[in-house]
């Protein structure tokens, strides 16, 4: 049996519109995470003062994931006070072991001095910075794939076209690759 070479024919403006939706998206998804990093850095720049926090108790949340299976993730419930006025809030700070945390036990939490319901455990910006650094690169990447895919696809198609005498044979190119 012989091969049969079969081309692929797309509208060029069909690539354009994969490019940029590709990239729109690429784009979002960044856009979104470093949005979530820089909220979170910007809490720990205001959380200036330090003070002990007692673990009332230890909300247990379930999460879907996604091989359908679920997931157990622990958040702190912190008592403590910021200028002789008792606070009661849960942490953003999570664990998924589930002795992350230890109901009954004291830790040192970082309290904004002029909004004290706003707290921050342990250190959040440790990996803001590099996950920044990731979510961008990673994005970046994607966006120079999909386009280096595009141009490709273009110069095959073109070359296809050129070397199947499409133009020859029809009168021209009709807005197609």
């Amino acid at each position: 049996m012989s091969e049969r070479k079969t081309n692929i024919r797309l509208p060029y403006q069909a690539v354009v519109i994969m490019l940029v939706i590709s990239n729109i998206f690429a784009l979002l998804m960044i856009s979104s995470a470093v949005k979530r990093l820089s909220k979170r850095e910007e809490k720990a720049r205001r959380c200036t003062l330090e003070t002990k926090a007692y673990c009332i108790q230890v909300d247990k949340v379930f999460r879907n994931t996604d091989d359908s299976s679920r997931s157990t993730i622990y958040y702190p419930v912190f008592r403590y006070k910021v200028d002789g006025k008792s606070y009661v809030s849960r942490s953003d700070t999570a664990s998924s072991d589930k002795g992350g945390f230890v109901k009954d036990s004291y830790y040192t939490i970082k309290v904004d001095p002029n909004s004290p319901e706003s707290f921050v455990y342990g250190d959040p910006v440790k990996g803001t910075r590099i996950a920044k650094r990731v979510f961008m690169g990673v994005g970046a990447f994607v966006t120079i794939l999909f386009t280096v895919i595009c141009i490709v696809i273009v110069i095959r198609s073109r070359r296809a076209e050129r070397d199947s005498g499409y133009d020859d044979l029809y009168g021209g190119n009709d807005g197609y690759m």
